[in-house]
């Protein structure tokens, strides 16, 4: 008889949601954004770290938000765009992997700049 797998645990009750982005650093997925089981757009940033079984939350970004992109740079975390409610989001916040904290954030004037971040092109889709 084959060995029963066990389930995996978390170091805190992760508050469920889904339409999250994710991004991956070294051995962590990180799940950015999404929607709340109250269909309500939210911040939340939790990161989960398949090789220990566990699940951490993150600082929250600044702008709830939902199917936006996210791409890595470095020790960064750059997510672009999504909604809020039914508004379309042109913004993009920046998430500091070793500082654990969000670092910044850039609205439309800036987004221009951001997608060529340290001379890097960076490219995003919206619906």
């Amino acid at each position: 008889m084959p060995a029963q797998r066990k389930h995996a645990t978390s170091a805190y009750d992760m508050t469920p949601h889904m339409d999250w982005t994710s991004a991956v650093f070294n051995d962590c997925i990180y799940m950015i954004g999404g929607v709340n089981v109250n269909d309500r757009p939210t911040s939340l940033v939790n990161i989960m770290k398949p090789f220990t079984r566990s699940i951490v939350k993150a600082p929250s970004m600044k702008q709830a938000r939902l199917k936006a992109a996210a791409a890595t740079k470095d020790t960064q975390i750059l997510v672009f765009g999504g909604f809020c409610h039914q508004t379309a989001l042109s913004s993009c916040e920046r998430f500091d992997i070793l500082a654990n904290r969000q670092v910044s954030s850039c609205k439309s004037d800036d987004f221009y700049q951001m997608l060529f971040y340290d001379s890097e092109k960076y490219f995003a889709s919206f619906y």
